[in-house]
């Protein structure tokens, strides 16, 4: 499991090193996450397909909203339509309260449960 993150700065260093590793991809589990200045819909969106982009791969094995703040809601549409187009196996929130979770998951068409859909969804 490979952690990266927009507000890290480092999903480049990391494709350059899965690139370099002789590793298939197959075998690496890749975690992002989109910093809370790319929420939003299209901004979300966006910031997914450079995620991809930078880190060298046509699909990302977990992504997350890294924080509760701003426009989760919107950005999280983004995660749902990034995951149903087969760009992220799954989809998730990171440093989430208990009640910015709970509110969340009853205002989106995936919730971040693990319960529908894919195994791997989380």
């Amino acid at each position: 499991m490979i952690d990266t993150a927009q507000v890290y700065h480092n999903e480049e260093g990391v494709g350059a090193a899965i690139a370099n590793s002789g590793i298939p991809r197959n075998e690496l589990f890749i975690v992002s996450k989109v910093w809370i200045s790319n929420y939003g819909y299209e901004k979300a969106k966006a910031s997914i397909d450079e995620s991809l982009r930078k880190i060298g791969s046509d699909y990302i094995d977990l992504m997350l909203l890294h924080q509760p703040f701003c426009d989760r809601y919107s950005a999280y549409r983004a995660l749902e339509e990034a995951y149903k187009e087969g760009k992220l196996r799954a989809i998730g929130v990171s440093n989430f309260y208990p009640d910015h979770l709970i509110d969340l998951a009853s205002n989106v068409e995936i919730p971040p449960d693990g319960q529908s859909g894919r195994d791997s969804r989380i």
